[in-house]
């Protein structure tokens, strides 16, 4: 790689760090401290430094959390552990690795497409994409303790990994990609569809031959379970319940299927309200059984109306991937930009090259995660980066047939 594509991604890097951390230090005084889910990941982290373990508090009592992903809090963790409980600390280093992942983007690009200008081009634009520097509404960038910002880096960092090994066969990468997908999905659990959808994809790949899938891919299954074993066991441990992720899928399959659902969120009251049908007494049962009872409240629900389930099922797919937040009351002009040429890019542009159809994977992870639960700009936005990947490669493409045209003009 030449002196001036390196010069490029520094360039890139510096102006993505300098509008994060002006971002950082210019701040709202209200919105400094943690809040929403931030509460939580916070009091979390704090209990990790303390030696307290992944733990927070309930009516005045330590109790071990299972009903949120660990990785984040252990990433607050460290971050406390070497600079005091300093959200200023945690949120500087959010902007560092925001402006690190632009040049992630910039490597994943260039390895699927092999070409420069396509990679630049989605570097530049995740670097300068708004959303990515301030957020949008209540979510998103480096100045908000969120889970989906640093979701966002960890997912790109196995994104990278996971198309160098399948494009070289590098059995250490192979490893590593398999490590990484595990940290991904202990930080925000939902991406365990993703591995899912991989393994159906690669084993068509190699038509379908049970041999030769687990001779190349094997590798990444193997070390996906061994990273997620000592959670797995430090749950069983604790509960005594095999709970291999969290125990909020249930809530979650119940919000977004029940009669109250229009494809998004029901609000904190309409919740309380379905969760309360669903466990007349709740008082003695254990976060794993709740959950078991509100998933079976969600296929019962589903159950007793099934002419709605396409429409409930459009409805999630539409809040999920339209450019509007809380309903219609925020239009993301700049999430709008990205959706309709990463479409064009993704209609008229595609190369349908094996590498690509991983980027293709991850939009239909997302895109089903919301048809199973329900749709959320919040949880869409450590993907837009991938439509971003697409917007490039339309933009490469009209600027190349634009020069085309007018040299034939000349």
């Amino acid at each position: 790689m030449s002196n001036k594509i390196r010069w490029a991604l520094f360039l890139i890097f510096i102006t993505a760090l300098f509008f994060r951390l002006f971002v950082v230090f210019t701040q709202e005084e209200s919105k400094r401290l943690p809040s929403t889910d931030g509460i939580e990941y916070d009091d979390a982290a704090l209990n990790i430094v303390s030696g307290n373990g992944f733990s927070y508090f309930v009516n005045g009592s330590m109790q071990p959390m299972v009903h949120r992903a660990p990785m984040y809090p252990m990433f607050l963790a460290f971050v406390y552990s070497i600079f005091g409980h300093n959200y200023v600390a945690a949120k500087v280093i959010q902007a560092i690795i925001g402006a690190l992942f632009c040049i992630i983007i910039f490597y994943i690009t260039f390895i699927i497409y092999e070409d420069i200008a396509i990679g630049l081009i989605a570097s530049a634009f995740t670097a300068l994409y708004k959303p990515f520097i301030t957020g949008f509404f209540f979510y998103g960038g480096p100045a908000l303790l969120l889970s989906e910002y640093f979701y966002m880096f960890i997912l790109g960092l196995t994104i990278l990994i996971t198309v160098y090994f399948i494009k070289n066969a590098n059995k250490k990468m192979g490893a590593l990609s398999g490590i990484f997908i595990g940290l991904t999905i202990l930080t925000r659990v939902e991406f365990i569809l993703f591995p899912i959808l991989l393994a159906v994809f690669l084993f068509y790949v190699t038509r379908f031959s049970i041999k030769t899938f687990f001779k190349k891919y094997f590798i990444i299954y193997l070390f996906i379970i061994l990273t997620m074993a000592p959670w797995v066991v430090r749950n069983y441990i604790i509960y005594k319940e095999f709970i291999p992720l969290t125990t909020l899928g249930g809530t979650s399959f119940l919000v977004g299927n029940s009669s109250f659902s229009r494809g998004g969120g029901i609000g904190h009251e309409n919740t309380l309200l379905v969760k309360g049908k669903a466990i007349k007494n709740s008082e003695n049962f254990s976060d794993n059984r709740k959950s078991k009872i509100y998933f079976k409240a969600g296929i019962t629900e589903l159950a007793n109306n099934p002419k709605r389930i396409p429409k409930l099922f459009i409805k999630k797919i539409l809040v999920h991937w339209a450019p509007f937040s809380m309903g219609f009351k925020a239009f993301n002009p700049f999430y709008a930009f990205i959706l309709i040429f990463g479409a064009i890019g993704l209609l008229f542009f595609r190369k349908h090259i094996i590498l690509e159809n991983i980027l293709l994977i991850l939009l239909l992870s997302t895109t089903l995660t919301a048809m199973l639960i329900y749709g959320e700009p919040r949880y869409r936005y450590p993907y837009e980066p991938y439509l971003i990947i697409f917007t490039a490669l339309a933009i490469n493409e009209i600027i190349k047939r634009m020069k085309g045209n007018n040299i034939c003009q000349k």
